[in-house]
């Protein structure tokens, strides 16, 4: 499997652990490399090339929350492939 392959996969396998996981996030792409996570005025951004998951300053809580699961989330099917 080539690494442009494994990099898919692991976004198509997270992007359903996001569906799953946190249900009540819409998923948004924007193209240019993001997908964003949107609860309302809250926003997960994914930088799909970095594999980065990010949010704004004034996130709430919850928010930076469930970024931090995302997060962990994303290491943990990335430590699953060796790129």
């Amino acid at each position: 499997m080539t690494k442009t392959e494994m990099k898919k996969e692991v976004i198509g396998r997270f992007l359903e652990l996001v569906k799953t996981k946190y249900p009540n996030y819409d998923i948004d792409d924007e193209g240019f490399g993001r997908l964003s996570f949107v609860d309302g005025n809250q926003v997960i951004q994914l930088h799909r090339s970095h594999f980065t998951v990010d949010y704004y300053n004034d996130a709430n809580q919850q928010t930076k929350h469930d970024a931090e699961g995302m997060r962990f989330d994303l290491n943990s099917l990335i430590g699953e492939y060796e790129f």
